[in-house]
């Protein structure tokens, strides 16, 4: 696991120097410009989610700083169906009503993944994270993942990730709406390239807020596409 404090990245847990994982502490700007040295625009693309949008927070920063383009998932049909099992206290029917409630997204997430520029990263916050699980279990998405708070073992069923898999999770351990054990779960399936980055929020700890600045954020993408700036002849 790695874990995150203001002054400095250390490595714990399921993660050792063996890993090759290796996250700087450089600015957020010194991090931005090296990413955009190599990535193109369109190719890093976000899912948002439940109550956010592509215009949110993250997804406003990821395409003001990186190029990212964010998918409008409609998330309308997710909102009624969580409402629903709320107020009748019980439990979600993943075999019907997520069912439902994902129908939408996941045909807007396929689709962007048929459209140029082809994808080379994608991110996924919360609701959106567990579409991100969704296209990784069907076998839509076979590349770099980044979950942030990822909502998808509540939300999917699925508690493992493909083996292979290159994947970061970055969760708060104090985060309220959804477990941090879930993306504990997560981390320990998928083989060595996936990790779990745990974060510390002294305020709103599901969204993630200081993650857009303080480097931690642009850091992970750059590990995560550490392949592609090879390949493209990059130093990160």
């Amino acid at each position: 696991m790695l874990v995150y404090s203001p002054a400095v990245l250390s490595s714990r847990s399921r993660t050792s120097s063996a890993a090759g994982i290796s996250l700087s502490t450089a600015s957020d700007t010194v991090l931005c410009d090296a990413l955009r040295s190599f990535i193109r625009r369109g190719e890093v693309v976000y899912l948002h989610g439940l109550e956010s949008s592509p215009q949110g927070a993250k997804g406003t920063w990821l395409h003001e700083n990186l190029g990212g383009m964010g998918v409008d998932l409609d998330t309308s049909a997710a909102c009624r169906v969580l409402s629903d099992a709320r107020a009748a206290e019980r439990p979600l029917n993943h075999e019907s009503e997520m069912d439902l409630a994902f129908a939408v997204p996941m045909e807007r997430a396929r689709a962007r993944l048929l459209q140029q520029p082809a994808p080379q990263l994608i991110i996924g916050s919360s609701f959106g994270g567990a579409v991100l699980l969704r296209l990784m279990a069907e076998g839509s998405w076979q590349g770099p993942a980044l979950f942030l708070a990822c909502a998808g073992v509540a939300l999917t069923g699925h508690n493992e990730l493909p083996e292979g898999s290159r994947a970061l999770l970055i969760h708060c351990p104090e985060d309220d709406v959804v477990p941090f054990a879930h993306s504990e779960l997560l981390a320990r399936s998928g083989g060595p390239l996936v990790h779990l980055m745990e974060v510390s929020e002294a305020e709103q700890p599901h969204r993630l807020p200081t993650i857009l600045d303080n480097g931690v954020l642009a850091s992970a993408i750059c590990w995560l596409l550490q392949p592609l700036a090879a390949e493209r002849g990059a130093t990160l």
